[in-house]
């Protein structure tokens, strides 16, 4: 039966032959943001680390260099950490084992990204000044969002770009017919363009007018909040 078991960070043994690389920085940066969240995993018949091998390292360096323990972590009489990795997980031999540790690493990037979806998402997290622990830099992020400018759609009839992000809506002589009229700043508008087309994904095919609308009600629900 598989479980949670908190092991002394001295005590972890990694399996001899792992080839992943790993941004230990970044690992670093993520754990003291959001505590030590995906426990390591253990192969019970070897004793050894199939998962988790660069946040056990992460973990090394950030009691090495004099860190308090991140949330999630616990700690011995002694001062060791004690750290949560998945118990009863046991596979038929060494070579399962070691496929498995592939398999893990290596499914995470077959997978890739829904490229809209992760601009738009990184573009609110870089508005909300809150990059840190992802792995994404503001620089990144900016030269991601430049790189698709030139793939962008062009913006509808009555669209601007040159001003700030602002919308007025115009009455006309029918009651029943508005004018919208959305100005954006240059600099933002593949930023804006990346959360439209969220939106319209999200909403399975909805119209430009409908995501606007739906992206600006969520604006002035996060501005009422």
């Amino acid at each position: 039966m598989q479980k949670i078991n908190f092991v002394r960070l001295s005590e972890i043994t990694k399996w001899p032959r792992n080839p992943k690389d790993h941004d230990l920085p970044s690992i670093e940066a993520s754990i003291r943001r959001f505590g030590f969240v995906d426990p390591l995993v253990r192969d019970e018949k070897t004793g050894r680390l199939v998962a988790g091998h660069g946040r056990a390292e992460a973990l090394e360096r950030l009691k090495k260099a004099g860190n308090d323990r991140p949330s999630r972590v616990e700690v011995a009489p002694d001062g060791e950490w004690l750290v949560p990795v998945l118990g009863g997980v046991s596979f038929e031999n060494e070579t399962d084992a070691e496929a498995y540790l592939i398999a893990s690493n290596r499914l995470v990037e077959t997978g890739g990204y829904d490229d809209v979806l992760l601009r738009a998402i990184l573009a609110d997290l870089r508005d909300a000044d809150a990059l840190g622990g992802t792995g994404f830099s503001e620089k990144e992020v900016d030269a991601l969002l430049k790189a698709a400018a030139k793939d962008a759609p062009t913006l509808a009839e009555g669209f601007s770009d040159e001003a700030d992000a602002t919308m007025d809506a115009l009455d006309g002589e029918d009651d029943d017919v508005r004018t919208l009229i959305l100005t954006v700043e240059a600099d933002e508008y593949q930023s804006f363009v990346s959360r439209l087309q969220a939106v319209m994904r999200s909403c399975k095919g909805a119209s430009w007018t409908d995501a606007v609308k739906a992206l600006l009600d969520r604006w002035e629900a996060e501005s009422d909040g």
